[in-house]
């Protein structure tokens, strides 16, 4: 997909509940809602501590799903809010790996500060 970043980029995953699992026949009517009305690009997963704390697998399979409803129609983004470095490669690669157009990367919202210094 040749990629021009413009226009409008929804939020795919509103109707993913916050405290739960990640619902993927919701976010998939969602996904095909905000199609619909004409979004030029889509988010999912967007960074926030809510997602981050969402298993791996289950955070691939919404990604996947949403991948396959938009049959590259527009550019589907993640979000990559690990808790570690290490995770955060991981969980990119693996969108990568299932055909993800973007990344939203933030550092990890979990980490240790310096020692304070005398």
């Amino acid at each position: 997909m040749n990629i021009s970043w413009h226009g409008i980029y929804s939020r795919g995953d509103d109707a993913v509940p916050r405290r739960s699992s990640l619902d993927v026949q919701a976010t998939i009517l969602n996904v095909e809602k905000l199609l619909a009305a004409g979004m030029h690009g889509m988010i999912m997963l967007a960074p926030s501590a809510k997602i981050r704390d969402a298993r791996l697998q289950r955070k691939l399979e919404v990604l996947k799903a949403t991948i396959e409803q938009v049959r590259k129609r527009i550019p589907v983004l993640t979000g990559v809010a690990e808790t570690t470095t290490r995770l955060a490669c991981r969980f990119a690669a693996d969108a990568k790996k299932i055909g993800i157009d973007g990344l939203m990367v933030l550092p990890a919202m979990i980490y240790k500060s310096d020692r304070a210094r005398r």
